[in-house]
């Protein structure tokens, strides 16, 4: 007798994630939901989270455990999985968070009554252990049932970093074409934006059943660039312009990558980091985003947009220094080390110096 599919499979790939991992599996597992499964996606863990699901796995045969072949990031650990799930629908969480027990149940009968292809409910920040989860409703503004064209303006702002809170038709995804890009950061907005663009309906459920654990400081990755999120943000664009929708898009898309200039500028961890990614970006990187030329669109939020100019409008020296002290409260306050901005001429000819050095190692 052939095997029914799973309604839905949860996907969660783990890396070194020891501390949370065994609540969050837990977690999932409470769910009321009797057909579904849950795909483990082992990146290279040392810490002992592959035999909490091993371990698991001897109790629970909805569980299937899959080794990436070597460590490459959570985009490729997903897109494994998603080659391998079988569930009509598929849920992507992360090892550290928390569901309600009718996550799944919900997500998949509201998909199944208005035959969507994505289904979005709310979620809840959890910073600390001893905070109990806020619920709250968000972005009501939307329908209970809506399609995407409805809402081009601001599409990808208002749901763009809601991936885990989501359920997709895996059948949509493949014949989309939507996978996560091969990069070291920040590469759910190229998988989430994509299909919420090509998504035929969309359905929101306005309640919070899913419990997001926000990462501390000392959790961010050491290595994370300002410039992490160019790329995705560019491949965002190829893939809109491929399916011959980026005119449609065109607004959110500014809004949404305007943000992660703003932000990965101000979230610099120290002057070298902030000067490398402000030369690119004003060299090339604002370019291949769309924000020059005679049919740029800015973002609709006004901050945003003079920050753009500054880089865009001004030389790379002056631009820097009037860039850095638009918010510098704010800058200072996310770096790790303390930075004294450029004040004499003198600090800026050695930026400048600094500048020509790295220009003749290209």
């Amino acid at each position: 007798m052939a095997l029914t599919a799973p309604d839905i499979s949860i996907i969660i790939p783990v890396r070194n994630s020891i501390s949370f991992f065994r609540q969050t599996m837990e977690s999932v597992l409470a769910q009321d939901m009797r057909n579904y499964e849950v795909i483990v996606v082992n990146d290279g863990s040392t810490d002992g989270s592959r035999d909490v699901a091993e371990e698991l796995k001897r109790l629970y045969g909805r569980i299937r455990i899959i080794d990436a072949p070597d460590r490459q990031g959570p985009g490729a650990a997903r897109n494994l999985a998603l080659h391998n799930a079988l569930g009509e629908y598929v849920i992507i969480a992360d090892p550290t968070d928390l569901f309600e027990p009718d996550m799944a149940t919900s997500a998949y009968e509201s998909a199944r009554e208005h035959d969507a292809d994505i289904v979005i409910f709310d979620s809840t920040p959890i910073y600390s252990e001893d905070q109990t989860p806020d619920y709250r409703q968000r972005k009501s503004s939307y329908p209970a049932v809506f399609k995407p064209e409805d809402h081009t303006a601001t599409l990808f702002e208002d749901w763009g970093f809601d991936l885990n809170s989501m359920a997709f038709r895996r059948e949509f995804l493949i014949e989309a074409q939507i996978m996560f890009p091969s990069i070291p950061h920040d590469e759910t907005i190229l998988f989430t934006c994509s299909a919420l663009a090509t998504a035929n309906l969309i359905v929101r459920l306005p309640r919070a059943l899913y419990q997001h654990r926000q990462a501390s400081e000392n959790d961010l990755d050491p290595n994370l660039s300002p410039l992490d999120f160019h790329e995705s943000c560019r491949l965002l664009r190829a893939y809109l312009e491929y399916r011959g929708i980026f005119g449609t898009y065109r607004q959110t898309y500014a809004n949404i990558s305007a943000a992660h200039i703003v932000n990965g500028l101000l979230g610099a961890k120290t002057s070298h980091a902030f000067i490398r990614a402000f030369e690119f970006l004003h060299i090339r990187g604002v370019a291949d985003l769309g924000f020059t030329g005679n049919d740029a669109v800015m973002p609709t939020d006004e901050g945003q947009a003079r920050m753009l100019r500054i880089i865009v409008d001004r030389d790379m020296i002056s631009g820097m220094y009037e860039f850095w002290h638009y918010d510098i409260a704010l800058l200072q306050q996310r770096m790790a080390q303390p930075v004294i901005p450029p004040e004499t001429p003198t600090t800026h000819r050695r930026t400048g110096r600094w500048r020509k050095r790295r220009a003749s190692k290209r």
